[in-house]
């Protein structure tokens, strides 16, 4: 492990000189800080983390918990917080949860005991107050839950987005669309709700009446998971049921993707028979065969609003900080393909 000795050694200072360059002190010559700092990159030397911290009261880095990192989505938007965080001068740790509030919470006590001068999380569902408690209050933004009260928000575009969608499908004339992915619930169930699946079934419920139809709870098709492999199952399933529709209306690309890949199989033509649309505008959409309708929910503002919402908190002196909480809704844009409207 290179140590603060070895880059004094390697830029001919003495050790308390090369603690005075890293740390930004002025009480070295700016040529002599650009020597240490020079000795320090090629050495790799990263400094104790823990001594940093104690020093300091901040380490320089952040927390990341992510449901899965084996799709795309959640894959890619751990990249650009991590590429957000490098600019605010933080390194971002990511960690995967898998839906689990077991690993939620391990996560949370690993933050706590590792320095980190707060979190960014896609939350399982342990509740706000144990969340404060396991990471001994360290500020931390909560992604896409309209639940959370006492921390920031930044929360995907779901029901205007799914209203935007529903609106396209109508207008090239399907009119008998299921819902892919959602759990089943009543429109008052839902548009009381503040989930994920509520906000998704309140856009598709209000994109219906939009557009004059009525959305019946038996048009809500659930799924095991949001898995390419179990939506293709699905379509399979469906159409051996000879069950009626025109038009599929998917919870996210993947799963998207993975049913239309189903009905392809099974003869059905995509967009002449049955049209599918998704939700989340990853990239590997646009390369399939039909490219796919979805809606383009944009990343780089969900990273950067949440990095920027949580080093306000990190840097906020404790008499002056603003605890209300905020919360921030970003934008998307409908990304029309093949499989809606055909090969133009």
């Amino acid at each position: 492990m290179v140590t603060l000795r070895d880059v004094a050694l390697a830029a001919g200072v003495s050790p308390a000189a090369a603690s005075y360059a890293l740390s930004g002190s002025s009480k070295v010559t700016e040529e002599t800080a650009a020597r240490v700092r020079k000795a320090a990159e090629e050495l790799h030397y990263t400094g104790n983390l823990a001594a940093k911290a104690l020093r300091q009261g901040k380490s320089g880095i952040i927390g990341v918990a992510v449901f899965e990192l084996s799709r795309e989505y959640p894959a890619t938007l751990s990249y650009v917080i991590s590429t957000q965080a490098l600019k605010h001068g933080m390194q971002a740790l990511i960690q995967q949860i898998s839906y689990s509030t077991k690993q939620e919470r391990a996560f949370l006590r690993s933050m706590s005991n590792q320095y980190s001068d707060g979190m960014i999380l896609c939350s399982a569902g342990v509740p706000e107050s144990e969340i404060a408690m396991l990471s001994k209050g360290r500020p931390a933004v909560i992604l896409d839950d309209a639940a959370v009260t006492s921390y920031d928000t930044v929360l995907n575009p779901r029901e205007d987005g799914m209203r935007t969608l529903i609106g396209h499908l109508f207008s090239t004339g399907k009119s008998d669309p299921l819902i892919i992915g959602a759990k089943p619930r009543t429109k008052k169930d839902a548009m009381a709700g503040a989930s994920g699946n509520d906000r998704l079934l309140t856009g598709c419920y209000e994109g219906f009446a939009d557009n004059g139809h009525r959305l019946a709870k038996s048009r809500i098709v659930p799924l095991q998971a949001w898995d390419i492999e179990v939506a293709r199952l699905k379509a399979h399933e469906l159409v051996e049921q000879h069950r009626i529709f025109d038009s599929a209306i998917c919870a996210t690309d993947t799963v998207a993707l993975g049913f239309m890949r189903g009905l392809i199989e099974c003869g059905v033509r995509v967009p002449e028979d049955v049209a599918v649309v998704g939700f989340d505008g990853i990239n590997t959409a646009r390369y399939g065969s039909p490219s796919l309708t979805t809606i383009e929910v944009d990343m780089e503002e969900i990273a950067s609003r949440a990095v920027e919402l949580l080093m306000n908190r990190i840097n906020a002196p404790a008499e002056d900080a603003d605890h209300t909480p905020q919360h921030v809704t970003v934008g998307y844009r409908l990304r029309v393909g093949e499989s809606t409207v055909g090969r133009q």
